[in-house]
């Protein structure tokens, strides 16, 4: 399969339907009919079809995109899910900004805790420690609801 080049994504144009723009080994260009151009990457992992968010054009060039591909690439071959991976770096930040927003915004941590579950059991369990000391420093605990 031949390879896009930075002039063919320059030169997209959209139509009345999205369509992609194949680069190669998964990775393409899809464009909206508004004209965004957005670049992905689909990948199985643990027997799943997945489709990774690498950017979009023009802030992620088309040599950018194909650095982050090659590390979501090389990610799934030491075994690690790399939209985990995105999801994990998500929830650090929620993490890292949530004790105080929450404190001061009176806001339920529902959709963090939802991110949280989401990584691997592994991730999950290493991490339970810091989720317990933030749940205890949340008050009205009641607001929200958590599954395990």
């Amino acid at each position: 399969m031949s390879k896009l080049t930075a002039t063919a994504v320059v030169k997209a144009k959209p139509k009345a339907k999205q369509y992609k723009l194949a680069d190669s080994g998964g990775m393409y260009l899809l464009i909206y009919p508004s004209g965004s151009k957005y670049w992905r990457y689909d990948y199985s992992y643990a027997a799943k079809r997945k489709t990774l968010a690498l950017g979009v054009f023009p802030d992620i060039s088309l040599a950018g995109a194909r650095k982050l591909h090659q590390q979501a690439r090389e990610a799934i071959a030491s075994g690690q899910d790399p939209s985990a991976k995105k999801k994990d770096k998500k929830l650090g930040r929620y993490l890292e900004q949530g004790n105080s927003f929450i404190d001061n915004q009176g806001i339920t941590i529902q959709g963090v805790y939802i991110a949280f579950i989401s990584s691997t059991y592994f991730e999950l369990f290493d991490r339970q420690v810091q989720i317990s000391e933030f749940l205890a420093n949340v008050s009205n605990t009641d607001k929200f609801e958590v599954k395990a």
